[in-house]
């Protein structure tokens, strides 16, 4: 197979790495950055961002690597003519469907709670899979891509001050690279969003939760460092979050998730209860009005049609 990038690299291991993890994203329906890839590569032979860059467009031309698994977060495309209805009947059919209507509907979890979470993590890369956890439990998530802007945190402070003043306590949650940059991150986000947020700061938390040397040592991540940009050699006690498989970081965000419900005394599974309680009596009621929406969609059919 054709080689890219740093003389005497071998690719075999990386290669078999590659097949093998967009394999099993296709398998599970997942999708992620080639970004996210190469931080997995690095973990078995330290090379260039570039390198492997060129290495994954050949395996992609080559048809070795699906491209459906691959996505590209940075350029986005707008087109509500693809979110637009063939007619009225279509749009009714769609709307007043009672599995559709069902599953639309959520239930807020955090509105009236005596504690709000958030949290953020610092690669966008593993945005796909931090996402299922955070939607299972309603919590906002953001993937800030290192330090996120002052204008972000302005916004954000602004929506805590409003949350602290009607007596919630705000628990934001920090996950970054084990490295220098990762480490100072909570702390400035803290620094920061106190500075900026207008009320009394008591129940106002920030922590960082990951990574940590303890997590690398329990998921068994030793020999996963980040390597310098300079010698591509593995930086000692330096590890990206992309050293955890998808199932351990989700299952380790879970732990951590809650760790903390129990601390603050969430009873997070009568919410879930309840919002499927609702979700049941939503259909039901649905279930019970559908022949009479199926005339409204009769009669609008046919309403002026000649």
């Amino acid at each position: 197979m054709t080689r890219f990038g740093v003389k005497n690299i071998d690719y075999t291991a990386i290669d078999q790495m590659l097949i093998a993890y967009t394999n099993s994203l296709l398998a599970s329906n997942d999708n992620t950055l080639i970004r996210h890839l190469y931080y997995k590569a690095i973990g078995i032979n330290p090379v260039s961002y570039q390198c492997i860059d060129k290495h994954i467009t050949k395996l992609r031309e080559n048809g070795i690597i699906d491209d459906s698994v691959l996505v590209d977060t940075s350029r986005k495309r707008h087109d509500l003519e693809a979110q637009s209805f063939t007619n009225v009947d279509s749009f009714l059919k769609t709307w007043f469907n009672p599995d559709t209507v069902a599953d639309y509907y959520s239930q807020k979890y955090w509105l009236e709670s005596s504690v709000y979470f958030e949290l953020w993590v610092e690669k966008e890369a593993i945005t796909s899979f931090v996402i299922k956890v955070c939607n299972r439990y309603r919590i906002p998530f953001f993937a800030s891509r290192g330090f996120c802007s002052i204008t972000w945190l302005k916004k954000n402070a602004q929506a805590f001050s409003e949350r602290l003043n009607r007596g919630q306590t705000v628990q934001l949650l920090v996950f970054t690279d084990l490295d220098k940059h990762g480490l100072m991150i909570a702390d400035k986000y803290k620094e920061k969003l106190e500075g900026y947020i207008d009320a009394d700061l008591t129940n106002f938390h920030v922590d960082r939760v990951g990574l940590d040397l303890a997590q690398v040592q329990k998921y068994g991540k030793t020999a996963f460092m980040k390597p310098d940009k300079k010698t591509s050699k593995p930086l000692q006690g330096q590890y990206e979050i992309d050293c955890l498989e998808d199932s351990e970081l989700q299952a380790e965000l879970e732990f951590i998730l809650q760790s903390y419900f129990n601390k603050y005394g969430v009873a997070i599974n009568t919410v879930i209860e309840s919002e499927k309680n609702e979700k049941q009596r939503l259909y039901s009621g649905l279930q019970f009005y559908k022949s009479k929406l199926e005339k409204v969609v009769e009669l609008l059919k046919n309403y002026g049609g000649d």
